[in-house]
């Protein structure tokens, strides 16, 4: 995995909260590390608050509202050119891209994916 992350370059990372962004963060804390918030449902906060207080990371939070999130439904189902039953998941991918990039962050490494390579 460190192979293939030191062939990529990622220059940021989207950070969950979860098991997988978390390895990542572990790997690369040197990364700009951004996490989506929607408004008042921040569950995975504490284990951010974890990954930044043990691994020195300085997260930026993005706080999106529910009217922010709804409007940004019909460009994430154009991008996706489908409506995915994850949609609130991929709207924190956008958000959390749309913010790297307004920061001039062209490579991302993200924890997506991880659980389809165990059937989950």
């Amino acid at each position: 995995m460190r192979e293939i992350l030191d062939e990529l370059e990622p220059q940021g990372i989207l950070l969950s909260g979860g098991i997988d962004s978390g390895l990542l963060a572990c790997l690369m804390p040197q990364l700009k590390a951004i996490t989506v918030m929607f408004e008042d449902r921040a569950q995975d906060k504490p284990y951010i608050d974890i990954l930044e207080r043990h691994l020195g990371l300085r997260v930026e939070t993005v706080k999106v509202s529910m009217e922010e999130a709804l409007s940004a439904i019909p460009t994430v189902i154009r991008i996706l050119r489908s409506f995915d039953p994850a949609l609130p998941n991929d709207l924190a991918v956008y958000f959390g891209l749309k913010a790297l990039a307004e920061r001039g962050t062209k490579r991302v490494a993200t924890g997506d994916g991880g659980d389809e390579l165990f059937g989950g």
